[in-house]
């Protein structure tokens, strides 16, 4: 539940936050809720609409829509803020949920049809670069070594250094804020049980003979002791 609190001058602010929870077997029914440039452009969507997140990679988003009438620069939305919230209906109201906050990274204009294509990203390697230090290791964790990592400019190689040695992966949640997931330790998100396996979607995939062989690969660097000697 992200809360910003703006406060101008010295005093107590209250914040009342109301959290419910709501069962996905409750409804089928929901729809899609898409801001472009602050602009909410919903209405004018056309065909899918796709969100990608992935552990240690930037979540991506697509979808297309009808631009409104004039002059159509697509240029002009490229870095455009974008956010996407999936929206379960029911009976006692709209549930929003974000999943996908970034930019425009792409906006592909197709003449004959008219339709803009956008293809977003939530800019994960600039969002961390734009970080301190002390943030980075703040939200990553892990160690730095100097002496064996070497001087690290870019606060993105710093972030990818640190992670070396921390079991998880490095993501943006779904408003854009730099986490750390790790590896072990997650709960069972949901179990999916006969009833809720369409027919005939069942697919098993097994290794080949030459696959099926273990093999780790363990990568070291040494230095010498550096040894200084005076000469007379």
């Amino acid at each position: 539940a992200p809360v910003a609190v703006s406060v101008s001058t010295t005093g107590t602010a209250d914040a009342p936050i109301s959290v419910g929870v709501i069962s996905s077997e409750l409804t089928t029914a929901w729809s899609v809720a898409v801001t472009l440039a602050g602009a909410d452009v919903s209405s004018r969507l056309t065909g899918g609409l796709r969100v990608r997140a992935e552990e240690d990679a930037a979540r991506l988003a697509e979808f297309t829509l009808l631009p409104s009438t004039g002059v159509v620069d697509p240029l002009d939305w490229t870095s455009a803020a974008v956010t996407i919230d999936f929206i379960r209906a029911l009976p006692t109201g709209n549930v929003p949920r974000r999943i996908f906050t970034g930019k425009v990274d792409l906006a592909d204009y197709d003449p004959n049809t008219r339709q803009v294509k956008f293809q977003c990203t939530d800019d994960l390697q600039n969002v961390v670069a734009a970080l301190t230090k002390p943030a980075i290791a703040a939200i990553v964790g892990g160690s730095y070594s100097r002496g064996a990592q070497g001087d690290i400019d870019e606060h993105w190689d710093y972030a990818q250094a640190r992670l070396e040695s921390v079991p998880g992966s490095l993501d943006c949640n779904a408003y854009a804020g730099p986490r750390v997931s790790l590896w072990d330790g997650l709960a069972t998100w949901k179990v999916f049980d006969e009833g809720d396996i369409l027919d005939q979607s069942l697919a098993i995939e097994l290794p080949r003979r030459k696959e099926l062989v273990n093999q780790i690969e363990i990568a070291y660097e040494y230095r010498y002791y550096r040894l200084r000697e005076r000469f007379r």
